[in-house]
C-alpha cells in the first residue's frame, strides 16, 4: 500500500483500519485470556469467528480506488 497512489491509499484506509482494529482486539483478548483462563471463551470466539474477516478487509484495502470508480450513482 505504501507504493500505491495516494487516491488508492485513501480508498483502502477504512478497510485497513478495521483489519488493524480486529487484530489488535484479538491480541488483547488473547493476552487477557492467558492471564485469566475464564476469559478464554471470549478470546476463542473472537479468533475463530471474527478474525477471519481480516483477510477480506486486507484485500479490500489493497484494491485501491478502482472499485469506487466503478460505482454508478447516476441511475
Amino acid at each position: 500500500m505504501v507504493a500505491a497512489d495516494m487516491e488508492d491509499r485513501f480508498a483502502g484506509a477504512a478497510s485497513y483500519l478495521r483489519a488493524f482494529a480486529l487484530v489488535l482486539g484479538g491480541h488483547y483478548l488473547l493476552k487477557g485470556a492467558l492471564a485469566d483462563a475464564a476469559r478464554m471463551p471470549l478470546a476463542a470466539f473472537h479468533i475463530r469467528g471474527i478474525m477471519p474477516e481480516t483477510g477480506g478487509l486486507c484485500d479490500a484495502a489493497c484494491d485501491g480506488a478502482k472499485t469506487l470508480h466503478a460505482l454508478d450513482f447516476g441511475s
